[in-house]
């Protein structure tokens, strides 16, 4: 008995050992991997389907899809820098359309001046401004180079990773299955949860986000910005970052009108559209998606979010939401290995 006990003991500290020498090696490589593997299971159905156009040639099929997702994240990161690269062009030949009316300045610093009893002026202004936009963009422009390389690496890794997953991803689950002590009922439970799951927050994200920029693009039509289809297509892009999200593209949008432009009302029915319309949709697409692929209650799958995006950063998007998932799978096989009933969907829902 000692000595497998001691054995045991043993075991246990070399997984325990390894394991956490595993995830040094990996930390930096997680997050392609799960984005890899969440791309996986959103694909599994065309993989299938190509799979069987290719007459089970898995090699071929893995090729295929993975080549499809990869020109679905490069065609529109590619069109929206071309078009930047456009509109830096216009700027560079229009200085003008970026300097702020003398007029517009003299009258703002005046009434700050009247209204807080400050000897400003209008030169001392645009030096801080000039000062602190070029601290700002000082190091973002330092850092581009390293930044566009983390991504390349990063999406090299995913596509690499999506392509073995779809290869072996059977095999992988097969494997992974047999060294967990859980009844199969189980394992199989949780898998499906995991797909299933990892669907939703994808469909909520993505109809969240196509929301904001259809909205925000019809703010941008009445309020007679140029650019719009460029604009919309920046607002889908930026609407999946937590909680700033589209407003990074109308809100500065907005401050044109009103600073350059001279459009004032344009300006202030945008700030207001925006906030009261395309930044409010999201809070309420994601919860209803989530609430009918999941039978989450509609605070709860709000909630699981908005905590994963702070606790997780992006990552959380799909990671609270399966947390609270997973608790509500972890809680039904309990309930029945207690004896008290069996293994059914029990949902954390409110009913009114």
């Amino acid at each position: 008995m000692m000595p497998r006990l001691a054995t045991l003991l043993v075991l246990v500290c070399l997984v325990a050992l390894f394991g956490y020498l595993f995830y040094q090696v990996m930390a930096g490589f997680l997050m392609p991997l799960f984005l890899a593997l969440l791309c996986a299971i959103l694909f599994e159905p065309l993989h299938e389907w190509v799979l069987s156009r290719c007459r089970g040639y898995r090699y071929l099929s893995a090729s295929l899809v993975t080549f499809l997702v990869f020109l679905m994240i490069t065609v529109p990161l590619l069109i929206t820098s071309a078009s930047l690269i456009l509109e830096a062009r216009q700027l560079v030949e229009n200085p003008q359309l970026f300097i702020i009316d003398p007029r517009i300045m003299e009258t703002g610093v005046a009434w700050v001046n009247k209204r807080f009893s400050l000897e400003l002026t209008a030169a001392e202004i645009q030096q801080v401004l000039y000062t602190k936009t070029r601290d700002v963009l000082g190091p973002i422009a330092a850092a581009t180079p390293m930044r566009v390389l983390d991504f390349l690496v990063g999406l090299s890794i995913m596509l690499i990773g999506l392509f073995y997953f779809l290869l072996d991803g059977q095999r992988m689950i097969a494997g992974v299955r047999a060294l967990i002590p859980l009844d199969e009922q189980y394992q199989s439970r949780l898998i499906h949860e995991f797909a299933s799951i990892s669907r939703a927050v994808a469909a909520a994200t993505l109809l969240s986000a196509l929301g904001q920029g259809l909205l925000a693009g019809i703010g941008y039509y009445f309020a007679g910005l140029p650019s719009l289809t460029l604009l919309i297509i920046a607002t889908i892009l930026t609407a999946v970052i937590p909680f700033v999200g589209a407003s990074i593209i109308w809100f500065p949008a907005a401050l044109w009108l009103i600073f350059i432009a001279e459009k004032f009302w344009p300006g202030v029915f945008l700030i207001v559209y925006g906030g009261a319309v395309v930044s409010l949709v999201d809070n309420l697409i994601k919860p209803l998606v989530l609430q009918g692929r999941t039978n989450l209650h509609p605070l709860l799958a709000l909630l699981s979010v908005l905590g994963g995006v702070q606790v997780l950063g992006m990552i959380g998007l799909f990671v609270g939401p399966m947390t609270v998932v997973f608790l509500q799978a972890a809680l039904t096989m309990l309930q029945s290995e207690l004896g008290r009933g069996p293994v059914e969907t029990t949902t954390l829902n409110v009913r009114t």
